[in-house]
């Protein structure tokens, strides 16, 4: 996904879903790159401006 300039988009209810998908992608982030937290936050922001890290959420 890095390495390649895939995207990706989650959907799903706005309770949860955002936060808990972010948790595991920050936690996947971490374990493949062996990056401290601090760094995985920053590989998704970046994602995020880049637009390839898209939520649509609903209540």
């Amino acid at each position: 996904m890095l390495n390649q300039g895939g995207h990706f988009y989650v959907c799903g209810s706005a309770r949860q879903v955002p936060e808990d998908i972010y948790t595991a992608m920050k936690e996947v982030m971490m374990a493949h790159e062996r990056c401290p937290e601090e760094e995985a936050e920053a590989i998704l922001s970046n994602l995020k401006m880049e637009g390839r890290y898209t939520v649509e959420a609903w209540s």
